[in-house]
């Protein structure tokens, strides 16, 4: 029968050597919803929460699998999943997110270009009246909860409300996400100083985290000129690591038309229709690069109906469609 000490030392070791495997685990995990890698975060996040004991643990694996399923255009699931009566802060916060999104019947859509990694990345929204109130209300009822406190400022920065998602965000000087939508919000508005000392504080807390990367990307992009070939290279490394995905590859791409080097542009287009037909940036990113590589009107043509067909209510279409309607009515009164 072994000492009782021995036992505890026992027992604290496999404590100790759970809890970093979590850790390894919960930073891949995070790291794969960073680089864009959705459905690698979802799968890792479901297996993690099958073996973790841990309530921490499985609380970070159902806030970064529904934060995948709202990234995959999934909002439906969790909306399913998490009541509306949520008493966690992190479950709330994606649950809010989800419903913003949701329910196309009773919105009214809006699309919007966000900086996120160049001028030519697209995020697609919709705008709820509804939900967007009463914010200060919600912070206030979960004590201004990092991940509530980014949900709300990830709408109003949607919203194109800048300043307002700012306001919000400089109370969670310690959240990495919070701090990464800091810096998008900053260039957003132009504020290129503070979004670079926004991001030397995420490299301060953490430099090893991706999303710190992500950030620095981002903002030697808004730089332009050699900061934009350092960017490149923190995207290609970040492909190495976690897999290729719709984010970086258009990441990447974006780069290249940046520079001016539209060939390999064109290439990272051609093998983003093959790979990630379901991203709409794909298919914008493939529609300029075509122009600028002087394409047939045929083959630019049939990108634009493509675009039209699969993705009828985002910002790029219904702006065209507005613009079509426009020259008709023009062409009409000038034929009458």
């Amino acid at each position: 029968m072994g000492h009782p000490c021995h036992k505890l030392i026992n027992f604290l070791t496999e404590l100790a050597m759970t809890s970093e495997l979590n850790c390894d685990a919960v930073f891949e995990m995070k790291n794969l919803y960073y680089t864009g890698n959705y459905y690698d975060c979802s799968l890792k996040a479901t297996k993690l929460k099958e073996k973790t004991t841990s309530i921490d643990v499985k609380l970070q694996c159902d806030y970064f699998i529904h934060r995948s399923n709202i990234a995959q255009g999934m909002s439906s699931i969790t909306l399913a999943d998490i009541s509306s009566s949520e008493t966690s802060p992190e479950l709330f916060a994606v649950r809010m997110v989800a419903e913003y999104l949701e329910k196309t019947e009773k919105r009214q859509c809006i699309h919007l270009y966000i900086i996120l990694l160049s001028h030519y990345i697209v995020i697609h929204v919709c705008y709820r009246a509804d939900i967007v109130q009463n914010f200060t209300k919600i912070a206030n009822r979960f004590h201004w909860n990092s991940a509530v406190i980014f949900a709300i400022a990830k709408i109003l920065h949607h919203e194109q409300k800048y300043e307002d998602s700012l306001r919000y965000l400089h109370v969670c000087g310690k959240s990495l996400d919070c701090l990464y939508l800091t810096t998008l919000s900053l260039l957003a508005i132009g504020q290129v100083v503070e979004a670079k000392e926004t991001v030397a504080k995420m490299q301060r807390l953490d430099d090893d985290n991706v999303i710190a990367h992500m950030a620095s990307a981002a903002v030697k992009m808004f730089l332009g000129n050699e900061n934009i070939q350092d960017a490149f290279y923190i995207f290609k490394e970040l492909q190495e690591k976690y897999g290729s995905s719709a984010l970086l590859q258009n990441a990447v791409l974006c780069c290249f038309v940046l520079q001016g080097k539209y060939g390999e542009a064109e290439e990272i287009a051609n093998d983003n229709m093959k790979n990630f037909s379901q991203n709409p940036e794909v298919f914008i990113n493939a529609i300029v690069v075509s122009l600028i590589q002087g394409k047939s009107y045929e083959t630019v043509k049939r990108y634009v109906h493509l675009m039209k067909e699969k993705f009828a209510c985002h910002l790029w279409t219904t702006d065209l469609k507005e613009k079509e309607d426009e020259f008709d009515r023009l062409c009409e009164t000038f034929t009458t």
